[in-house]
C-alpha cells in the first residue's frame, strides 16, 4: 500500500521535509507527528474506511493526509470556505463521520455532525493492528457532467505507479524544491504533496493570499528558490505576464507541469520559458479516474520554436491509451476519435 512504500523511504532522510510561512518541519519529526496522529485516529475511528482532512493550508493539513493513510484509511477534503450545503452534500454523500482538523476549526466542522480529531493535538496512544486496509487513497469529489458532485476514489496502485514515474523520470531528487499550489480536494495534489516528500525534496506550502495574487506568487517562488510546480495553463499565462512586466524571472525552476485545459503556448509563455532556458514544461492528460494523468508531453529547448497547441502527448509508461468512436470502436492510427 502507498504509506508503506512513502514511510520506507521517510525514513531516509533527516532535512527540511515542509515549509509554511515562517514554520517547518523536518523529517524525523514529520514521522513522529504521523505516527501520534494516526494512532489518534486508529483510537477514535477504528471500523471507518474514510476520514475527512480539511483543505486548510498549513503543516498539520499534509501531517492529517498521511496519518490518515498510515492508519489503514482514506482521505476526504473538506474545505471550511465552502458553502454549508456543499460540505453538507459531501458529508452526507460520503456517510462520512469523523474530520481531522486544527483545533480552531472544530466549532466548524461539528455542526456538520462530525467527530473531530485534532491534527495539532499532543496524543500518546498506543499503536495497535490495522482493524482495516482501505483499497483506496482518497475520495476527490469532482463537478461531475450533470453538475452534482460526485466521488471519485483514487486507488493505491495507480498513484503508486505515479510515484515511481516521478521518481524515474521526473526533476524531484533530494533537496529539490516543490510548490504546493493546488487545492487538496484537486488530483495534482496528490503529486505535488507525495512525489517532493518520497524522494527527499522540500515541499513549500502557500496561503490563497499566493494564489489569488499572482504578483506576490512570483515573488514567493523567486524568494524561495522554487525548482518544481504543477499550475494550471491559466496561472502559467499570467505568471508570465507578470514576470514581463516586474521583469522578475524564477530561475531556479526546472519543472513546470501543467494539465486540466488546453494549453496554449502564446507569446508571454514563450519569451518566459525561453528566459527560463533549460526548464522543462510538461503538459499532461487524465481525468482524475486514472489517478492523475495517463499521457504527458514535454516541452523543451527553444520555446519560440515551439508549436502553438502542443499535443497532450504520448501514454505515460504505466498506461495503454485507446482512440474510439461514440458507439466505443477502436478507430485506426490517425482518425479523430
Amino acid at each position: 500500500m502507498i504509506m508503506q512504500k512513502l514511510l520506507s523511504e521517510l525514513h531516509l532522510y533527516n532535512g527540511t521535509a515542509l515549509v509554511f510561512e515562517n514554520k517547518s518541519i523536518t523529517y524525523p519529526k514529520l514521522l513522529e507527528r504521523i505516527d501520534k496522529l494516526s494512532a489518534a485516529i486508529l483510537h477514535y475511528a477504528p471500523q471507518q474506511e474514510l476520514i475527512g482532512i480539511s483543505a486548510t493550508r498549513c503543516i498539520e493539513m499534509v501531517i492529517g493526509v498521511l496519518a490518515i493513510l498510515k492508519a489503514g484509511k482514506a482521505y476526504l477534503p473538506l474545505d471550511p470556505t465552502y458553502p454549508h450545503t456543499r460540505i453538507a452534500q459531501l458529508t452526507a454523500d460520503s456517510h462520512l463521520k469523523f474530520v481531522v482538523c486544527i483545533n480552531s476549526e472544530s466549532a466548524f466542522f461539528k455542526q456538520f455532525e462530525l467527530d473531530v480529531i485534532a491534527s495539532d493535538e499532543t496524543y500518546d496512544y498506543p499503536d495497535i493492528p490495522l482493524p482495516l486496509q482501505s483499497e483506496i487513497v482518497c475520495v476527490l469529489y469532482t463537478s461531475g457532467s450533470t453538475g452534482v458532485p460526485k466521488g471519485v476514489c483514487l486507488g493505491h496502485k495507480g498513484l503508486i505507479n505515479q510515484l515511481e514515474m516521478q521518481k524515474s523520470h521526473g526533476h524531484a531528487k533530494p533537496g529539490v524544491r516543490t510548490l504546493q499550489f493546488s487545492h487538496l480536494s484537486f488530483d495534482g495534489s496528490f503529486l505535488e504533496i507525495f512525489v517532493p516528500l518520497y524522494t527527499g525534496g522540500v515541499l513549500y506550502l502557500i496561503n490563497d493570499t499566493y494564489r489569488t495574487n499572482i504578483g506576490k506568487l512570483l515573488h514567493y517562488i523567486v524568494d524561495n528558490s522554487i525548482n518544481r510546480m504543477f499550475l494550471a495553463y491559466v496561472v502559467v499565462q499570467y505568471l508570465a505576464e507578470t514576470a514581463q512586466q516586474y521583469n522578475l524571472y524564477p530561475t531556479s525552476v526546472t519543472e513546470i507541469i501543467t494539465g486540466g485545459e488546453l494549453l496554449r503556448i502564446t507569446p508571454q509563455i514563450a519569451h518566459f520559458f525561453d528566459v527560463l532556458g533549460d526548464c522543462v514544461f510538461m503538459n499532461v492528460y487524465g481525468p482524475t479516474e486514472t489517478s492523475v494523468w495517463v499521457t504527458e508531453h514535454k516541452l523543451k529547448g527553444n520555446a519560440l520554436q515551439w508549436p502553438a497547441i502542443p499535443p497532450i502527448g504520448a501514454p505515460v509508461p504505466i498506461a495503454q491509451v485507446y482512440i474510439v468512436d461514440e458507439q466505443l470502436r477502436l478507430l485506426p492510427i490517425g482518425e479523430t476519435g
